[in-house]
């Protein structure tokens, strides 16, 4: 009786050692692991713009605090004890060696935050446009290492006919761009052929694809349309009604130097003018009957991005689907798809990309191309040659690039013609 009492009590104790010895922490240590959890918070939406940072920060920041309670460190006069299963006697347990987890910790915090920004900058992402491009938000710092990452703007000439009553009018105009590119491929893209491009390089994203397919409106489709294909492939957008004046080779005649990943060219400029004239809606406004691009490019990317919640804003605006969603009025059409918007997305992107406010003062008047970071600023002659305001010249100068004839008629009456476009 005596001696089960005895076995007992040492079973007692071994069992009982056994499980304090497993992890042993001082509340120093304990106080540390504390401490680092709290300051993670605030830190690692610091590491992130977006919510994918911030829990891989804060996933980094649990795996250092697992890694801690691996380290025992014991408090000072205590030393864990185990039960020998040879000897049935008690001697001190043999821990794993400390580690020192001060640098461990920092070291594993800083691999964490570099994976998060190379990840942001290089993996798709469903909504997120053609290369994970993220909504604005982004730092100059971070826009500079994805230009980086671009090539130049290929060598190919987009424009597009959803059925444009003057196309065969118009055909010495089309002609004009390959005529004076025989080196650059050529495509002119109809209702189908834009459907199934969207199909093919929007396959990742279903809310932008399905936006574009869903789309009844001519014009809103033919703006949209522009913006998808050279954020997904890049190349020099044109409408139909727009002479090449000079080889597209010769646009970047002196810069071949710098790296020029996007060109776009001034339509108006209110040139400190007291009033602005009806129709047009901001002291500067960029044209985007022609642009040139790369693939990928943020601004573009933006664009879409911009495009397509516009669009979706504008059907609870008229309580319709996208289906039968046509513009009401100008408006409809300038803030959603047209010029204003993609004005007001130039200066955004502008702005992000050097980190300062850029607006129409920097702008106004500009005679000479001018590079802000890889976005080359046109004149307004390069584009707009002929327009009769905007300080514009009245026939083609050295600086015009193209000629925009204004063959596309996109309204009528307040009411959209849906066959007049391209």
């Amino acid at each position: 009786m005596k001696r089960c009492h005895i076995l007992q009590r040492r079973k007692h104790v071994q069992c009982t050692v056994e499980l304090h010895s497993r992890v042993v922490l001082s509340s120093r240590q304990a106080l540390q692991i504390h401490q680092l959890y709290h300051l993670a918070l605030p830190v690692a939406y610091l590491a992130g713009s977006d919510r994918s940072g911030f829990y891989l920060f804060l996933a980094g920041v649990f795996l250092t605090i697992i890694l801690l309670s691996l380290s025992p460190s014991q408090t000072p006069g205590s030393t864990p004890l185990s039960v020998s299963t040879k000897q049935n006697e008690l001697r001190p347990h043999t821990m794993l060696p400390s580690i020192a987890w001060r640098p461990v910790a920092a070291s594993l915090m800083i691999i964490v935050i570099f994976a998060y920004w190379w990840l942001s900058d290089t993996a798709p992402s469903g909504n997120n446009g053609p290369t994970g491009i993220q909504a604005k938000g982004w730092s100059s710092q971070k826009i500079l290492s994805h230009q980086s990452t671009l090539r130049p703007i290929p060598k190919k000439i987009w424009q597009i006919n959803f059925n444009h009553p003057r196309y065969e009018r118009l055909q010495k105009s089309i002609r004009s761009w390959k005529g004076r590119n025989p080196s650059y491929e050529h495509v002119v893209l109809d209702d189908e052929a834009g459907r199934q491009f969207v199909r093919e390089h929007y396959s990742h994203d279903p809310y932008i694809r399905n936006t574009y397919l869903e789309l009844r409106s001519t014009i809103l489709r033919a703006d949209y349309l522009r913006y998808l294909v050279l954020a997904a492939d890049g190349g020099i957008y044109s409408d139909l009604d727009t002479d090449a004046v000079r080889p597209i080779n010769s646009w970047l005649s002196g810069y071949s130097d710098r790296k020029i990943r996007a060109m776009v060219g001034i339509e108006w400029d209110q040139l400190g003018g007291a009033t602005i004239p009806k129709g047009l809606y901001l002291p500067l406004q960029f044209c985007q009957w022609s642009l040139a691009f790369c693939a990928h490019h943020v601004l573009m990317v933006w664009m879409v991005q911009a495009v397509t919640r516009e669009l979706h804003g504008l059907t609870e605006a008229h309580g319709v689907s996208l289906s039968e969603l046509h513009p009401r009025s100008d408006e409809d059409v300038l803030f959603t798809t047209g010029p204003v918007k993609w004005s007001q997305e130039v200066f955004a992107y502008l702005s992000s990309s050097t980190g300062t406010q850029v607006t129409h003062r920097n702008f106004t008047g500009l005679t000479e191309p001018t590079l802000v970071g890889d976005v080359m600023i046109l004149p307004v002659d390069s584009f707009a040659t002929g327009l009769g305001h905007s300080g514009s010249s009245t026939t083609i100068t050295n600086a015009t690039l193209l000629r925009h004839r204004f063959q596309g008629t996109w309204k009528f009456e307040g009411k959209e013609r849906t066959n007049e476009v391209g």
